[in-house]
């Protein structure tokens, strides 16, 4: 029987890191020094060189590749603390990975007509792409002679790691200042009535709120902020339910709940997201919403294994050498790829420090 106790005292400790962390990045992240985090020269300078050109590396992409790798070791976590064989779960979620990379990218220009990245458009992709993935899935493990696994539990996983992913991601737009609330000023009554005690302000000449929008140094509604608290609260419940076996009700609870919060908080967002009032993101999070309805009903009924989870097998799955490499293979992935700027440069300049005369 799984201790009551240890799980929710987890999740305790797991709400208080949470909460430090979200602290720091709402006070931190929308100011000014929080847009590049390395400058890379490349291979053209000036005729002296003296001055070389260089690429921004942001720390969106940074954060982006912290929240990636972290989703990756809880999925792992889970799946080893369920006793599902790894190539199932690596080979399912690898190759949903293979699509939401891409398509962060791919939908983002169909939709906005700009360079840029959007996780709606990824996960919206991921979501038509779970029962081609699942089935290949199973046709591969049975040819390979892989051990039976509950399909139920690695949706479940998967769901649980992504929206924790989702939460810390948040982050990553309050640092590059996109994906920004409306003004204050410019709700209605009613929103002011309910956000006006929860506004950020964002500084900087370069996050994309001021040379997009004009909005720099003007309140808005903190909607990443408050993004990030809906979307880990819904994480530590989905979390609870995996823990107690419910894996249809976790499926639900993460991807249903973030979804739902996306379709609504796109009300309160003053950035651009398409030409309709009623946009495409909102209809893609309403119609994710509806597939975890479509995957518990589907999956639902199919488990591999009975025994309780066990947190000593999670830890041992994720302690492997070959998880951690990979992991941080991916983070590293992520952060160029999100991370490198398509809207900033920057001019790094070379010179000889005064020789000592001692």
């Amino acid at each position: 029987m799984i201790d009551t106790f240890t799980i929710e005292s987890s999740l305790l400790i797991l709400s208080a890191i949470g909460i430090l962390v979200f602290r720091w990045g709402f006070r931190t992240l929308p100011g000014e020094g929080w847009q590049v985090a390395l400058a890379v020269p490349a291979r053209t300078r000036s005729a002296d060189g003296r001055f070389w050109s260089a690429i921004n590396l942001t720390f969106y992409g940074v954060i982006a590749a912290f929240a990636y790798g972290l989703a990756c070791l809880i999925f792992m976590f889970l799946i080893g603390a369920t006793a599902q064989p790894l190539f199932a779960a690596v080979f399912f979620a690898g190759t949903l990975l293979a699509v939401a990379i891409p398509a962060s990218k791919w939908v983002n220009r169909v939709v906005e007509g700009i360079p840029g990245h959007t996780i709606g458009g990824a996960v919206f992709a991921v979501m038509l792409s779970v029962i081609p993935a699942m089935t290949v899935t199973g046709w591969i493990a049975r040819g390979l002679g892989v051990p039976e696994f509950g399909p139920m539990i690695l949706v479940a996983a998967t769901s649980v790691a992504y929206v924790l992913g989702e939460a810390i991601g948040r982050l990553a737009c309050l640092s590059f200042g996109c994906c920004y609330g409306k003004p204050i000023d410019d709700c209605t009554m009613m929103q002011r009535a309910l956000y006006s005690r929860f506004t950020e302000t964002y500084r900087g000449q370069f996050k994309k709120i001021s040379y997009a929008s004009g909005l720099a140094n003007r309140p808005v509604v903190a909607v990443q902020s408050i993004g990030c608290c809906v979307l880990f609260a819904i994480f530590l419940v989905a979390l609870w339910a995996f823990w107690k076996g419910a894996f249809s009700s976790a499926t639900v609870i993460a991807i249903a709940g973030s979804q739902l919060w996306r379709a609504y908080s796109e009300f309160l967002r003053a950035d651009f997201r398409g030409r309709d009032g009623f946009t495409l993101y909102q209809g893609m999070a309403l119609f994710g919403a509806g597939l975890s309805l479509v995957f518990a009903s589907l999956y639902g009924g199919a488990h591999a294994v009975v025994q309780p989870a066990s947190a000593a097998l999670g830890w041992l799955a994720v302690l492997r050498v070959e998880v951690l490499i990979g992991c941080q293979a991916l983070g590293l992935l992520i952060m160029f790829y999100m991370g490198r700027s398509s809207v900033t440069s920057s001019r790094i300049e070379l010179f000889l420090h005064a020789p000592s005369r001692n």
